[in-house]
């Protein structure tokens, strides 16, 4: 009887036994599910910041390292005006279609917001200034009537270089009668 009983307590003792690794191992893989949820939000948060010391200024945003500057600015952080490379004054060479060939100076001069600018001088006839737009090298003229007299502009135009490529267009709002100016070039 004293036998059976030894191997009573050995069948209960690995009976608890059993349960202990049962419950170690449980927690075991507990364990090992954290550490490898935790490697992966460590190695995850660990991505590189492009824009960490870059600085875009004037409104500008980093989008993946590079600015992204707003209307009326350009440069790799936003510092320079767009307008600027067309500030200056020019010599107009042109041939208009109900004008003579002429060549006469305006100068462009920065106007009130960002990416304005005024031209004086235009069609070598305007008194009041003519406002234009800028955005990136083109040049660009709504439709108005500077000096109140019934003679009305529009048009556009790119810069390369010191060099500006103007189409526009003159209306006498009298009779309808056009001056079409194409391939106008101004020379800083």
């Amino acid at each position: 009887m004293h036998l059976a009983y030894i191997c009573g307590e050995i069948i209960l003792k690995k009976t608890q036994i059993s349960k202990i690794m049962k419950k170690i191992s449980i927690l075991g893989a507990s364990l090992l599910s954290m550490i490898a949820l935790v490697t992966v939000m460590f190695f995850h948060s660990c991505t590189k910041d492009d824009c960490k010391d870059v600085v875009c200024l004037n409104g500008g945003t980093c989008v993946s390292g590079t600015c992204e500057c707003p209307t009326g600015y350009e440069g790799s952080d936003c510092t320079t005006e767009e307008r600027t490379e067309f500030l200056g004054t020019y010599t107009v060479v042109e041939d208009c279609s109900a004008s003579n060939s002429t060549s006469y100076v305006v100068s462009i001069i920065a106007g009130t917001n960002i990416s304005e600018v005024l031209i004086s001088n235009m069609w070598d006839a305007f008194v009041a200034p003519v406002v234009a737009t800028i955005n990136g090298n083109t040049i660009s003229i709504a439709n108005q009537e500077p000096d109140g007299d019934g003679f009305s502009v529009q048009g556009s135009g790119t810069i390369t270089g010191n060099i500006i490529t103007m189409n526009y267009t003159v209306t006498d709002g009298s009779n309808g009668s056009q001056d079409n100016c194409t391939t106008s070039l101004w020379t800083k």
